[in-house]
């Protein structure tokens, strides 16, 4: 039996266009906290929110003040596929969230945040953007606020 090797060729990838409005950065959050219409939407896990665990050691546990906790898994159907548009309207509505809010999405790391601001862009919420740098960032600076359990 003989194996081979699959081997990957770099590629070059440029991006066409940035669009600065997707992100939103940790000086922006702590100048708008607070600021009606707003919506910060933590889409870790319930315990990362609650500050049960720290799956990626952060320096501590919590989150945002005035945070919504809606997990990522809540917007993939049980074959983790994407939730239709109108269902993650339906599931937001439920937080008061409407697709004409100014929301910001974040996570631990901007993984999960990228890929929920994705979809409700997709959806119809076309003001969100992703906390890319994330409650990691957050979390290790100890001059910013932050609910604890």
């Amino acid at each position: 039996m003989t194996k081979t090797k699959n081997v990957n060729k770099a590629v070059a990838f440029t991006i066409k266009q940035y669009v600065p409005n997707y992100t939103a950065t940790t000086e922006w959050i702590n100048n708008n906290l607070g600021k009606p219409g707003l919506v910060l939407l933590d889409v870790r896990t319930e315990p990362e929110f609650l500050g049960k665990i720290r799956p990626f050691q952060e320096k501590r546990a919590g989150h945002l003040p005035g945070a919504i906790n809606v997990p990522r898994e809540s917007f993939l159907t049980q074959e983790s596929h994407f939730k239709p548009a109108e269902e993650v309207q339906a599931l937001l509505a439920q937080h008061g969230v409407t697709p004409d809010s100014e929301i910001v999405v974040y996570d631990t790391a901007g993984v999960r945040s990228a890929f929920v601001t994705m979809l409700l862009r997709y959806s119809g919420f076309t003001k969100s953007q992703s906390y890319d740098e994330g409650f990691q960032a957050w979390a290790g600076d100890p001059e910013l606020p932050l609910v604890k359990p």
